[in-house]
C-alpha cells in the first residue's frame, strides 16, 4: 500500500550532510529517518512561534 506521507528531495551543504550522516550512524538509525525527525522538529518549532505571535495579537506573517 502506498504511503500517505509526503516526500521531498533536498540538497544540503556538505557540512550539514556530513553532520547528519555521522549523527545517524552514531544513533544507529537510517539517514532518512533522522533527517525527517530533524525537519519535523524544526517545522513544529516554527509553527509554535507563529502561534505565539498570533496569540499575542500580532500578524504571524
Amino acid at each position: 500500500m502506498p504511503t500517505k506521507k509526503g516526500r521531498i528531495a533536498v540538497t544540503l551543504e556538505d557540512e550539514i550532510y556530513q553532520w547528519i550522516v555521522e549523527r545517524a550512524t552514531n544513533d544507529g538509525r537510517p539517514l532518512a529517518n533522522l533527517a525527517a525527525f530533524l525537519l519535523t522538529r524544526a517545522v513544529k518549532e516554527e509553527i509554535n512561534k507563529e502561534d505565539n505571535v498570533t496569540a499575542d495579537g500580532e500578524n504571524a506573517a
